[in-house]
């Protein structure tokens, strides 16, 4: 349990710092996500529709199927779908640890035409408006549509939603709910004898990746062809730094090739050098974290409310370093390297016993130098106010997990999937 609970602190201390940052690789989280809902706002029915009809009634038949529901359409009169919960267990490897309802949806065509599994990596949406249900898959095929909800997002919850410890959350658990819904709808209404398409796009795709891979692993043989999109493994590619993580292009691009003593190669090997200096030295760490404070007042004082001695600097240090990869990968990208290079301090300088305050000032500014400052090449010294390190419960985590409908995936990023944004190798 603890080292389940130290998988959220660190993972928290990552999201919440970086709560406002832009993701700029184009296969990032889906583009949808932020219409999703917890609680239902926009599902509207049209009085004037049936409630029920033999799709309904087939679905209410199926043994662990319950909550079936007609939505019509606002925008367009001809367009319905169905929603239903399917009874899935909490833990997979043990039948007694209870169970929860998944939420699932079902956009009908026929009972003999193929059906295009979208594996969902986040919340259904509440309106059947929202679900995109006519994908080209779909279409080209006349296909059946569903799909199912992510567990921990939505209403699809193993646990209480104030209850941090995301015991259930894992790779393994995720797919082998898909594989259990798809075995449930062959056997009761899709026969295994029709095509079945397993597809996703971004955090999606991923999940139908996933579900291929355990579907091989376990010996499933329930889906005929799985064709994720865009699943942004992070594994980077030498063809394009948008294909890697911010700390693979640190390593092995940026700053590469120029001639020994430049300005660029210089820089280079200070840019390596930065996140070791901060997670190894407490007083540009401690800096860094003022300036932070400065900046964003709010988001900090959330960040501190949870964590206490160690592990509040271990967390704290995380968020610092995800500041820096994040300005570095999206404010710094707009300019060459060669325009820039100079300003890049001297972490070493910084950490040294005779460091002066104007060098841990210096690599403070660059951290969290933003797009106009670097443009006026200026590097300014800033007023710093230290941040009151509150003690805390978990209502911090509760409020930031309403306030940002995606949290989850971020746990899942630092335990399994990694992040193509973020490097949490020092959080390790």
């Amino acid at each position: 349990m603890m080292k389940i609970r130290q998988y959220v602190n660190y993972t928290m201390a990552f999201c919440l710092l970086a709560w406002g940052t832009q993701f700029l690789t184009g296969c990032a989280e889906s583009d949808h996500m932020d219409e999703y809902q917890y609680e239902s706002e926009s599902g509207q029915t049209n009085p004037e529709k049936p409630t029920s009809d033999e799709i309904t009634q087939k679905l209410e038949k199926v043994p662990g199927i319950s909550d079936v529901t007609i939505q019509y359409s606002v925008k367009n009169p001809d367009k319905y779908g169905y929603y239903f919960n399917v009874e899935q267990l909490k833990d997979h490897k043990n039948p007694k640890g209870g169970t929860f309802k998944q939420r699932c949806y079902l956009r009908f065509k026929d009972w003999d035409r193929p059906v295009v599994l979208d594996t969902e990596g986040y919340a259904l949406p509440d309106s059947v408006d929202e679900i995109y249900d006519e994908q080209d898959l779909v279409k080209y095929l006349k296909a059946n549509y569903i799909t199912v909800e992510h567990r921990y997002f939505g209403t699809s919850l193993p646990e209480d939603f104030d209850n941090t410890d995301f015991t259930y959350l894992y790779t393994d658990q995720a797919a082998t709910d898909l594989h259990n819904v798809v075995t449930l709808l062959q056997k009761h209404l899709f026969p295994r004898t029709n095509k079945w398409v397993a597809t996703g796009v971004s955090k999606s795709g991923i999940t139908s990746a996933l579900y291929a891979y355990y579907s091989d692993k376990n010996g499933w043989n329930d889906i005929d062809l799985f064709m994720p999109f865009c699943a942004p493994f992070i594994r980077g590619t030498e063809e394009s730094c948008l294909e890697m993580t911010t700390g693979t292009y640190l390593i092995n691009v940026c700053g590469n090739g120029y001639p020994a003593g430049s300005d660029e190669a210089v820089a280079y090997q200070r840019l390596h050098a930065i996140p070791a200096a901060i997670s190894a030295n407490k007083p540009l760490r401690d800096a860094c974290l003022r300036k932070y404070h400065q900046d964003s007042p709010k988001e900090y004082k959330e960040l501190l409310q949870y964590y206490e001695g160690a592990q509040l600097e271990k967390a704290a240090t995380a968020g610092v370093i995800c500041t820096f990869y994040s300005n570095l990968f999206s404010d710094f990208s707009y300019f060459q390297f060669s325009s820039w290079a100079k300003y890049v301090p001297d972490p070493a300088k910084a950490i040294a016993p005779t460091a002066e305050e104007s060098d841990i000032e210096a690599v403070v500014d660059f951290v969290f130098m933003n797009e106009s400052e670097l443009a006026k090449k200026i590097i300014k010294d800033s007023q710093k106010s230290v941040g009151r390190r509150a003690a805390l419960d978990d209502n911090g985590i509760i409020a930031y997990r309403k306030s940002e409908k995606n949290m989850p995936y971020y746990l899942q990023a630092y335990r399994e999937l990694g992040s193509y944004c973020y490097d949490y190798s020092l959080v390790r």
